[in-house]
């Protein structure tokens, strides 16, 4: 019996490879999402210190004028660090959403070499099955054949 061998096995090696790469590439898109979102947080926990900060002010009537001024320049910068921020994070999910549907299309790639992979292994065994058969049945006939002259 013949050994089953796929022609297209480099190919689909390949494929697989550029699957695996793509699937690093959206790995490390969700990586780069976990750190924004991060940042997100870390202003936004900023701002509500700041908030803090200025109802205890407010609360023990002891505003000053420099520091409600410092405060109020302090949180336009968070803000416009966190509009940055959201905005950047609008592209980086865009980014992953480019990624899954380049991981989906090397997927899908794969899967079809793999079928056809599948489909060329069938059609082997069913020929290596066929020739084991045609194989019996002409040892059979030349077993009558030879019974029949030994008579």
């Amino acid at each position: 019996m013949k050994k089953f061998q796929f022609r297209l096995d480099p190919v689909l090696r390949m494929r697989e490879a550029v699957r695996d790469e793509r699937r690093r590439a959206l790995s490390q898109a969700y990586a780069v999402e976990a750190t924004a979102l991060e940042q997100i947080s870390g202003v936004e926990d900023r701002m509500l210190g700041l908030l803090q900060y200025r109802r205890k002010m407010t609360a023990e009537r002891k505003v000053n004028i420099d520091s409600l001024l410092s405060s109020q320049r302090f949180e336009a910068v968070l803000k416009a660090e966190r509009r940055e921020l959201e905005n950047n994070l609008v592209n980086i999910r865009k980014e992953i959403e480019i990624c899954r549907q380049n991981l989906i299309e090397a997927d899908r790639d794969v899967k079809i070499i793999e079928k056809l992979k599948d489909k060329k292994k069938t059609e082997h065994n069913y020929l290596q099955e066929q020739e084991s058969m045609k194989e019996i049945d002409e040892m059979v006939v030349m077993r009558e054949g030879n019974a029949k002259n030994q008579d």
